[in-house]
């Protein structure tokens, strides 16, 4: 598409949280070229209904990280605090990570070296 990349998520590090704490987030970035575009990031955690509990959406490195700064072949390390609502109860959760323009999403190549739009990880809320 002309626009550098493409752009790989190496790796995504979370564990489990507690009901009502924060999740720690964090996205390991890497393109193979230089990206012409600036991309959101956008992270959303869901139920087990489907309903979306928790979200993050913003630049790179809360910012500091536009994908158009990005040197080729290098980790960019990007971290995320997505909050649980208190009263969301405990059980499997869905993480969806991805990147979109005003154009929609866009595709990513995973650390298993598919590609998708989005990525979709487990996550589990333990009570308290």
């Amino acid at each position: 598409a002309g626009m550098g990349g493409p752009i790989k998520l190496e790796l995504v590090a979370l564990a489990p949280v507690q009901v009502g704490n924060t999740l720690p987030l964090v996205l390991y970035w890497q393109t193979e070229s230089p990206v012409t575009a600036r991309y959101t990031v956008f992270t959303q955690l869901f139920d087990a209904a489907g309903t979306l509990v928790a979200q993050q959406d913003n630049w790179p490195v809360i910012g500091l990280a536009p994908t158009d700064s990005w040197q080729a072949d290098t980790l960019i390390r990007d971290p995320y605090q997505l909050m649980l609502p208190a009263n969301a109860p405990p059980g499997e959760y869905q993480l969806w990570v991805g990147l979109y323009d005003e154009s929609g999403r866009i595709t990513l190549t995973l650390a298993d070296g598919s590609e998708a739009d989005h990525l979709m990880l487990p996550v589990i809320v333990n009570s308290q």
